[in-house]
């Protein structure tokens, strides 16, 4: 690997730890599959697989984006884990 790979690697922020846990919540609690909520926000389905699977995070636009469509604030995508089910 070159040392400019290794330098952007290093300066990646670091993976949120609850962001693909909720994403998951809201968009089951919204009966949506992964292709349809990405179809809905413009955002690869790829992408949406990987915050999932807590390998990427959403950038702020997308977590705004995804918010509106679920009728949500934006923190919920990020700031605690989702409630528990009923």
């Amino acid at each position: 690997m070159c040392p400019e790979m290794a330098l952007h690697r290093k300066s990646r922020p670091p993976i949120h730890p609850f962001m693909g846990e909720n994403l998951r919540y809201w968009r089951e609690r919204r009966g949506l599959n992964v292709p349809a909520l990405a179809s809905s926000i413009s955002v690869g389905k790829r992408m949406l697989y990987a915050v999932e699977a807590g390998t990427a995070n959403l950038s702020y636009p997308t977590a705004e984006e995804v918010a509106r469509t679920f009728r949500i604030r934006v923190e919920a995508i990020w700031d605690h884990r989702p409630p528990p089910e009923q």
